[in-house]
């Protein structure tokens, strides 16, 4: 049985008390199968959706904080954990092999053209034919280069031992590394008993960190888009023919 709210955090009490007026899920889940929300929301996030892994576990690391403070909340640190990271595992995992087994039929959809350029798809290529998995390494650790470098690895087929060895080891510690910025969020704000002190405090917080964020990932496009960046040959795409893929 929950406990009373009171004895919660502010944002787990605040999640218990509304979790039923949630649409569909408020009323087949309780707020304790929260983990199990994190899990799917990244596995469907890698097979498809492809949003950053922040805007989750920042949140995470909030709600885990205020959990192992307060002793009671509705994200305990190790099923945050484990499901954040075989989430974002499996669904890596899947748009590999997705990739790898649609490869022509994905490059040609409006879809993903609308999220990478062919001519970045070959630039990714002559980083993999260079420095092979190391790439994949970095891409963890790049924020707007995963997804792109996950599809190159379906594309070329790379072996799933040197795939799986790369995740295995490096999500385990990016995630928690994602996590520790909400967890210092909530004790930067602990101290706040002001109920509307601590929502605007709160919302600064949140657009901060947001500004940050989309702030480098308009940095990171721009110095990229300026950069030249050596690519593998375009005659690489004439497997995938078709006129949309052509490379300019």
């Amino acid at each position: 049985m929950s406990a009373p709210t009171e004895e919660l955090g502010r944002i787990s009490a605040w999640i218990q008390e509304n979790w039923t007026s949630l649409p569909f899920i408020g009323h087949i889940a309780p707020a304790a199968a929260l983990p199990i929300g994190i899990f799917i929301a990244f596995f469907v996030s890698g097979i498809g959706l492809h949003f950053s892994e922040d805007f989750i576990l920042i949140p995470a690391g909030y709600l885990v904080a205020e959990t192992l403070d307060t002793r009671n909340g509705v994200l305990p640190m190790w099923p945050t954990l484990i499901a954040g990271v075989a989430g974002i595992i499996l669904g890596d995992a899947g748009w590999k092999w997705m990739c790898g087994r649609f490869g022509t039929r994905l490059l040609h959809t409006r879809w993903l053209r609308r999220f990478f350029h062919p001519r970045r798809l070959l630039e990714v290529k002559h980083q993999m034919e260079k420095k092979g998995a190391w790439v994949l390494v970095a891409a963890r650790f790049i924020p707007g280069t995963r997804t792109p470098v996950i599809t190159m690895c379906g594309l070329l087929h790379m072996p799933w031992w040197k795939f799986l060895l790369v995740e295995l080891v490096c999500v385990p510690v990016t995630v928690p590394m994602q996590m520790l910025i909400g967890y210092a969020t909530y004790h930067a704000l602990s101290g706040i008993k002001d109920s509307v002190q601590f929502v605007t405090v709160l919302l600064a917080v949140v657009a901060a960190i947001t500004i940050v964020f989309v702030g480098l990932h308009i940095w990171l496009g721009k110095k990229h888009a300026k950069a030249h960046h050596p690519r593998a040959s375009v005659k690489w795409l004439s497997t995938f023919d078709t006129p949309t893929t052509r490379v300019r």
